[in-house]
């Protein structure tokens, strides 16, 4: 059994284990090294990472805000208004997003979200961002629709933004001025976990592009698999990292057991 001492965590003092950014030893085997090692390169790597903080504007953060989602707020702007909001169904993640957004620009605001949940979202905006009218929300319902110049909120279901094959919607992926979003809300982000799924493969560079990034969704690892929350982190992070964000497939290495095969019939097992 491992002993630790109170400011040494036990899985520090886990003697080994496969590194876990596929490095390789000096004869190409893999190599070794304490997770001790291995934390303390991942938090340099993340140190140096964190982004500006944006200062809080206490006139946009309305008092009907519970305290718990004050502090989501405070907790996303300190870092740049970059996060993933992952609080349960109803407890009022809409609200929390969209005060952070007012805290990131002039730049119009991209929302995605699921279609039946586009006009709820207008009024949503409304409430909680008075100073703006509905001229100041588009919500795109078909693929041709343009994004307006007046509009402070752009709204749009995935399937929309991703359009087809043959029409892939590209106009609609960024602002009227042709640059890109500055600030993208996405709600249930979870409907992003396949990495190479046409909606992962559209939405995600935009979001690695965009300054402002505000994920939603109260399952961020429904399936209980590291390589469903990667789409969401990749796009958190900006890009791959060789340490704190790597490949898909040294992601994989890192966090996901791999799956085995085992033959319990009789005579030879089948072909692998």
């Amino acid at each position: 059994k491992e002993h630790s001492t109170p400011c040494e965590p036990a899985w520090i003092r886990m003697p080994t284990r496969k590194l876990p950014f596929g490095a390789s030893s000096s004869h190409g085997t893999p190599s070794y090294a304490p997770l001790a090692a291995w934390h303390s390169e991942l938090c340099t790597a993340l140190s140096q990472r964190t982004a500006k903080p944006i200062a809080t504007n206490s006139a946009l953060i309305s008092d009907d805000l519970h305290a718990y989602q004050k502090a989501a707020v405070h907790f996303a702007l300190a870092r740049g208004g970059r996060v993933l909001l992952g609080h349960e169904m109803g407890l009022g993640k809409t609200p929390m997003a969209i005060t952070i957004a007012a805290h990131c620009g002039k730049g119009p605001v991209l929302v995605v979200a699921p279609p039946v949940l586009l006009d709820q979202w207008c009024s949503e905006i409304l409430h909680w961002w008075p100073s703006l009218t509905r001229d100041n929300v588009q919500v795109v319902r078909k693929g041709s629709d343009q994004p307006d110049t007046d509009a402070r909120f752009v709204v749009v279901s995935y399937s929309i933004l991703t359009g087809t094959v043959k029409q892939p919607n590209l106009h609609l992926r960024a602002t009227a001025s042709g640059e890109p979003y500055g600030t993208i809300i996405v709600d249930e982000a979870h409907a992003l976990k396949t990495p190479d799924s046409n909606r992962t493969l559209a939405l995600v560079p935009m979001l690695r592009a965009a300054a402002h990034v505000i994920l939603m969704t109260g399952t961020p690892l429904a399936n209980a698999c590291a390589t469903d929350v990667y789409p969401l982190l990749d796009g958190l992070c900006g890009g791959p990292d060789p340490i704190a964000m790597p490949l898909l497939k040294q992601w994989n290495v890192r966090y996901c057991l791999e799956a085995r095969k085992v033959w319990r019939g009789r005579g030879r097992p089948p072909p692998q």
